[in-house]
This record gives structure tokens, sequence and C-alpha cells, in this order.
């Protein structure tokens, strides 16, 4: 009896520790980690001058940040934005090239795109002062659902701030 309640007890803690499962809209959830924090309005300004020390690019993007879907996982602020409005095929290439022509001179900025669990998602990585930002949209296979977001980080975070990336790009659910 008491190795099958300890059998229970693990798996329900095993089963909790993997994240939160966010459902964004009817059509997209995201799994984030246990550590995630939902900031209100306030929070993500406090954090930000905090976190971002007087950068005025960085204060000025948390100011503008609609806290709907805005998170703190381990000093990066995370903002996701979710649309249900059909693109063409190429969209996401027409975006990148446009953005590339518009960044071609900013040495730090980088895009590309990639296909990650049948989703097509255009990753921007750029840094502005000491303030590191990934920049994704992602949509799904029908590309009539979207989940885009922010990554903002201070740059000495960019690994940490890269794995969690990829952590939120690979947990993305579309329901199509």
């Amino acid at each position: 009896m008491k190795k099958t309640i300890f059998l229970i007890a693990s798996i329900i803690y095993s089963i909790s520790c993997l994240g939160q499962q966010i459902a964004v809209n009817n059509a997209v959830s995201i799994r984030l980690p246990n550590t995630m924090k939902k900031l209100n309005k306030d929070e993500v300004s406090s954090f930000a001058n905090k976190k971002f020390k007087g950068d005025k690019v960085a204060l000025d993007n948390a100011a503008n940040i609609n806290p709907d879907h805005a998170y703190t996982v381990d000093d990066v602020l995370i903002t996701l934005f979710d649309g249900n409005k059909s693109v063409k095929n190429d969209y996401l290439l027409n975006l990148k090239n446009g953005l590339d022509e518009m960044s071609k001179r900013d040495k730090s900025y980088t895009s590309i795109i990639k296909t990650i669990n049948n989703n097509q998602v255009l990753i921007i990585n750029e840094t502005w002062g000491n303030v590191g930002y990934y920049k994704f949209f992602c949509y799904n296979s029908t590309k009539s659902s979207a989940l885009n977001g922010t990554l903002q980080f201070d740059k000495s975070d960019q690994d940490k701030a890269s794995k969690m990336l990829n952590d939120i790009l690979t947990d993305i659910k579309f329901k199509n």
C-alpha cells in the first residue's frame, strides 16, 4: 500500500513539475516553466526598470507591453501575442526579407525561418545596448493561427534566453 501511494504521489509530482500549460486563446496553447510569473502592467514596468537599468529602448518597449500575456522566467521578460488571421504561404519569408533590409546595418541582427513541430517560425535576434531581444512569429501548418512573442533579457543572459526560446517554440500547440 505504501509503495502504491508513493508511486501515485511521484507521478503527480512529476507531471506538475513539467510546466504550466497556458491557453493563449482557443486556437493555441503553450507550456511555460513552473518558475514563470504572470505580470500586470505595473510589475512589467518595475521589472524593466530594475533589470534593464535605464535603457531607454528597453523601458519604452516595456511601457508598451499589453500585460494580458506578460511573464518573467529566470530574469527574462516574455510577452506573447496571438492571432487568427490567415496569411499567404510566403508571409514569413516576405516579413523576414523586409526586416532583414531594415536591419542590414545592425551587426547584432540575425534572422532565420525554421519549421518546428510542423509550425513555421521566423526568429529574430538582436541586441540594443545591453539588452538582447528574441522575437518570434510562429504560424500553424495552415497559416490560419499565429503565436508571436518577444523575449527581452540582459545580454549576459543570452544563453539562458536562447534555451528558453527553443523550449517555448517546441511547446507551442495549435489546435488546427
